[in-house]
């Protein structure tokens, strides 16, 4: 099993201690991995990297690249998701590479809902199933903190209303193997549902314009842009105050730390702040996410599963040397 929370590395077996009412664990039907035609370097890395774990399947999906992005005319482009105002901005223009790496993320996620969909049948819904999870990687993501030869495709103890684990970031200090995550980031490395996949494409739809791993989690539950965001705007009257996650599926939502809900404003990095982001989208008109539109369960885990070449730490740089020997 996965080594998060109670899964015990190598055994097969979870240790129950530790596991909260309201958790489960999920079989990852599959891995799909963005990566672009000529990177074949990076995928044959990749591929002989994952051999050295029990692994779901590995599926290659050819990223939106700059080519693509000439070719496509303003209306394919809106039609795909990007935001109407920033195509008037010209932000495809000036920003190709950004809304590129968007579009090939929402590719898979339309790919894992239909999959799902047609696994089901039409009897089935994708809301009410744990059995449609898959990764999401980039090419330069690598396993970190399991153990060689292990199993990677089940992650235990996992909160039964996730949508998505974000794999390749965790929190310093948690103690519960997934904790409730707002602020996101780091998208290189990610589990994700069909519901998720679904609730991300159904309220993204429209207002893709920055980088995934900025805007996706601006629409999880209990984002907060921060204090001088909408709290100060006289003309948002929008339902309460910010951090509520809103309801969904009959759901009430999470509120500003209620049942266990963290209230986030995290910035991409320490210049910059969620505030920063909501001044900067309401100077230009961009659409930025309001509560009861931020419906995706995000969580990450004790320890991350996935880093990158370039972004793992000291541990577990060695580690991967170790394994190589």
């Amino acid at each position: 099993g996965m080594v998060t929370g109670g899964s015990v590395a190598g055994t097969g077996t979870t240790d129950t201690s530790d596991i909260d009412v309201g958790t489960s664990d999920i079989d990852v039907q599959g891995m799909y991995v963005l990566t672009l035609h000529a990177a074949t370097t990076r995928q044959d890395s990749l591929a002989r990297h994952m051999t050295r774990w029990d692994a779901p399947p590995l599926h290659w999906v050819m990223a939106t690249n700059l080519t693509h992005m000439a070719g496509y005319t303003e209306e394919d482009l809106v039609e795909m998701g990007v935001s109407p105002r920033a195509i008037e901005l010209k932000w495809h223009l000036s920003h190709p590479t950004v809304v590129a790496a968007f579009l090939g993320h929402l590719r898979i996620w339309r790919t894992i809902v239909q999959q799902c969909k047609s696994k089901l049948g039409p009897a089935g819904s994708i809301y009410s199933t744990d059995a449609c999870w898959y990764y999401v990687l980039e090419d330069d993501a690598r396993v970190v903190n399991q153990r060689i030869g292990s199993s990677i495709k089940t992650i235990a103890n996992i909160p039964t209303d996730a949508d998505v684990l974000m794999l390749g970031r965790n929190r310093a200090m948690d103690l519960d193997p997934f904790t409730p995550t707002c602020g996101g980031g780091l998208a290189h490395a990610y589990a994700i549902s069909a519901a998720g996949a679904a609730r991300s494409l159904e309220v993204l739809h429209g207002r893709i314009y920055d980088a995934i791993d900025v805007q996706w989690p601006q629409w999880f539950v209990g984002y907060d842009y921060g204090e001088g965001s909408e709290r100060s705007d006289g003309d948002d009257e929008r339902e309460g105050s910010l951090g509520g996650g809103g309801g969904r599926d009959g759901d009430d939502g999470g509120g500003g730390g209620e049942g266990g809900v963290p209230r986030c404003a995290l910035g991409w990095s320490n210049d910059v702040t969620p505030v920063d982001f909501y001044n900067r989208y309401k100077a230009l008109a961009l659409p930025s996410s309001h509560e009861g539109e931020r419906v995706i369960r995000g969580y990450h885990p004790i320890k991350r599963t996935f880093g990158q070449i370039t972004q793992q730490s000291a541990e577990e740089v060695a580690e991967a040397a170790a394994a190589t020997v």
